[in-house]
């Protein structure tokens, strides 16, 4: 009779700590997907800066350029 009892115990036991350390690992991965997310995140915001400022220097060099030819074709035109 003991035996049986303690068989039932132990049983019980071990199916909650499996049931404890199953909550634990999904928390644990939820967190690292949670943690590669914002690392992306933070990966495609600097992405993102440096095509910004691409894209700014290049429209600075557009703009340069046309007002050379605006400047250089004032001259022609003043002459």
């Amino acid at each position: 009779m003991w035996d049986l009892f303690w068989n039932v115990l132990v049983f019980l036991s071990g199916i909650a700590i499996g049931r404890m350390q199953s909550s634990h690992s999904g928390l644990s991965n939820r967190i690292d997907h949670l943690d590669d997310l914002i690392s992306q995140a933070y990966q495609k915001r600097d992405l993102m800066k440096r095509e910004w400022l691409d894209a700014e220097e290049r429209a600075e060099t557009w703009k340069r350029r046309y007002e050379s030819l605006v400047s250089e074709k004032e001259s022609k035109v003043g002459s």
